[in-house]
């Protein structure tokens, strides 16, 4: 008997020894994730036996699961901020419902947020998103605790992911965000960063006087904090804004702090991946007429050039350069050779919006036009050239009038779909609010229970008349603007020839038009996650006239597949199977 107490004594210490070393290791990791990862994931893998590292799933089941979840909640951590891509979801999503159930405020959010990193990896935009909010969503902001540079984290990639979907007013908000929450953290260098990208989401916005001013006050706030190479970096939307209001003054100092402090400039040479700025050197010589240098300068940017931007570059800077020297062969040759880059950005920009990139092209295209034309108008006689100039004035004189008239008309429309958005954005929070409530389950909350389904039925009903008003007020001129933009071209072509295949930046570009253009279709397909995306994304080729042979050619399924997927979201929408004529009929009245 004695014996045998002594063996369960025994026991009991040695599995107290090993819970203990388990928690300081852990701990550890934790006090060392921020500043060395890479050895906070060593940390966690020496935890490991050699059978359990040869494992997934069920390699800590001899673990407390409170260890375990805190385990896979750390390593997930450091893995993050190791830039590890992340595959799936299925690991996580257990770590992240157990904090939710037996987390602090920081831990809820710190999971959510790294689901939304997992997310953000996979490709899952909406679901990304989802986790970013609920994770925001779990700070608790008053506390003397509170994570705010997590919580900071959580709103700077809500804002890279509103980048890439095209919407620079979200962006904007979500930035202001976490350039507050990084203040609040003590983080000055994040706080100043997630500023200076303020100007992204302008340039997308088309505010060239905001991106100015935000780029001379983040230059300054750089400089005062003691980051000269970080306020030298941030001036270059300054320079090239400078060149073209011709303030080559202003531009010459900017250049020579550039060049001076920000660590990419090397006796005249750029660092690689930065050599667009040659095409800065070259404006600016142009500008003071010091044509010889521009030309070295966009030379040595043509022959440096890695992306489609530089080349286009280049070629525009030659370009400007022989309209300059009035050398019309030459200026005819990179007017096409501009043009024909442009095309080439264009297909593979990901961070302006289809608006402005249709603007651009077109604005790039018909330069490259009116060049020809001029040259041919030179060679031909004066009644020619007079005939020429009162139809382009012409032209642009109903433009203009036309502009205006659109402007006019897409007031109300905005207006309109602004309000829709911010009725969407408060029936999502009523939806976290009443999930909540729900989750709760106790009779003291019925009362409030009863109220929030009061307040989302309300706001649904407000949801589908405002997206009938909208599709009433636009519904033909859209459709008309929907069949000649160039994300709608681009897949029609694609269909119409076997060769080519849409890329990830065309789907982008399909999703950025119909979210801008045709927010109600999102709202009434997508709100509280009645699809997938690739559902969604089977309901736009459908709302866009494609065929299901032609649906199936885009998606890479088979046409047996498109039929069956098909027949599942008419059940989810209509709750019955239906036609393809009666479905695409039902698509085409939201």
């Amino acid at each position: 008997m004695r014996r045998l107490v002594t063996v369960i004594l025994a026991a009991i210490l040695v599995c107290a020894c090993t819970d203990t070393r388990r928690q300081a290791t852990l701990d550890r990791a934790a006090r060392l994730m921020d500043t060395r990862p890479d050895s906070s994931l060593l940390l966690l893998d020496s935890l490991l036996t050699a059978s359990q590292r040869s494992s997934s799933a069920d390699r800590l089941s001899d673990w407390p699961r409170r260890d375990r979840m805190r385990w896979l909640l750390l390593r997930t951590n450091a893995e993050n901020k190791l830039d590890t891509v992340f595959r799936t979801d299925t690991l996580f999503r257990p770590v992240v419902d157990w904090y939710d159930r037996h987390g602090t405020p920081n831990e809820r959010m710190l999971a959510h947020y790294l689901l939304g990193r997992i997310y953000s990896d996979m490709g899952e935009a909406p679901e990304a998103l989802q986790a970013f909010h609920d994770a925001a969503d779990c700070a608790d902001t008053t506390a003397t605790d509170c994570d705010f540079r997590t919580l900071n984290r959580v709103y700077s990639q809500e804002a890279w992911l509103f980048n890439s979907q095209f919407m620079p007013e979200r962006e904007l908000q979500s930035l202001l965000r976490a350039s507050h929450y990084a203040l609040l953290a003590k983080d000055t260098l994040s706080h100043l960063i997630y500023l200076s990208k303020l100007t992204d989401a302008f340039q997308l916005m088309g505010k060239p006087d905001s991106v100015i001013s935000n780029t001379k006050t983040v230059y300054r706030k750089f400089s005062e904090n003691g980051y000269p190479e970080h306020a030298a970096r941030g001036l270059v939307p300054l320079i090239y804004a400078e060149l073209e209001r011709a303030q080559f003054t202003e531009a010459k100092k900017n250049m020579d702090v550039y060049e001076s402090s920000s660590g990419y400039w090397h006796d005249g040479e750029m660092e690689k991946g930065k050599e667009l700025y040659y095409y800065f050197k070259g404006l600016y010589y142009l500008g003071i007429n010091n044509t010889d240098s521009a030309e070295t300068f966009f030379r040595k940017l043509q022959s440096t050039s890695r992306t489609h931007n530089d080349i286009h570059a280049a070629y525009e800077g030659l370009r400007r350069l022989y309209r300059n020297r009035n050398m019309k062969d030459s200026l005819a040759k990179y007017a096409e050779l501009s043009a024909s880059s442009n095309d080439s950005i264009f297909l593979e920009t990901n961070v302006r919006t289809l608006e402005q990139m249709q603007a651009m092209y077109d604005y790039n295209r018909q330069q490259a036009l009116a060049d020809k034309m001029s040259l041919k108008a030179e060679r031909s006689e004066r009644t020619v050239f007079m005939l020429t100039s009162v139809f382009l004035v012409s032209i642009l004189i109903a433009y203009v009038l036309a502009a205006r008239y659109r402007r006019y008309k897409n007031d109300k429309y905005e207006s309109m779909k602004r309000k829709l958005e911010l009725v969407i954005a408060s029936h999502e929070k009523a939806q976290q609010e009443l999930s909540s409530l729900l989750d709760r389950n106790n009779a003291d909350h019925q009362q409030q229970i009863e109220k929030k389904q009061t307040e989302i039925a309300s706001l649904t009903d407000e949801i589908s008349c405002l997206s009938k008003q909208l599709s009433r007020e636009h519904r033909a001129k859209r459709d008309t603007q929907m069949l000649e933009s160039v994300a709608y071209i681009r897949f029609r072509t694609c269909a119409d020839t076997p060769e080519q295949n849409v890329t990830s930046k065309d789907w982008l570009a399909l999703r950025a038009m119909m979210n801008r253009d045709y927010p109600e279709f999102y709202a009434a397909l997508v709100i509280d996650g009645r699809l997938k995306p690739e559902e969604f994304d089977t309901c736009i080729l459908f709302r866009l006239h494609f065929k299901p042979s032609e649906i199936a050619w885009l998606t890479h399924y088979q046409l047996s597949s498109v039929s069956t997927q098909r027949r599942r979201i008419s059940k989810k929408l209509l709750g019955h199977e239906c036609s393809t004529d009666e479905f695409c009929d039902f698509l085409m009245k939201i």
